[in-house]
């Protein structure tokens, strides 16, 4: 989460969004596809485990709202880590008074 949010931060890079993604999705998957056959999607998670539940398999259902609360958690932490990590004070904006118009010039 923090590498999206850092690419679509104002102040990012333009064009290394897609670059940043991938490499921080490899970087995840190499150590956890041995354990879990690299589901970091929900989707991957789910979609066999329903397959498997609709071919007449045993399926564990009391697992799978563990994984979506753990997804959720760890997304509202990272964003809330991040917007803490990135605010800045707001500094009102002045514009200097050689480059401000008179009053009689802003009603032309």
């Amino acid at each position: 989460m923090f590498t999206v949010f850092g690419v679509i931060h104002r102040a990012a890079a333009p064009g290394f969004a897609g670059i940043a993604i991938g490499l921080v999705v490899f970087a995840a998957i190499i150590p956890v596809a041995p354990a879990t056959g690299a589901s970091i999607n929900p989707a991957r998670t789910l979609g066999p485990m329903f397959v498997q539940q609709l071919w007449g398999g045993d399926v564990e259902w009391g697992q799978p709202p563990v994984y979506l609360a753990a997804e959720i958690c760890a997304g509202i932490v990272a964003a809330l880590i991040y917007v803490a990590m990135t605010r800045t004070p707001q500094v009102p904006a002045t514009v200097p008074a050689a480059a401000a118009p008179s009053p009689s010039e802003a009603v032309r």
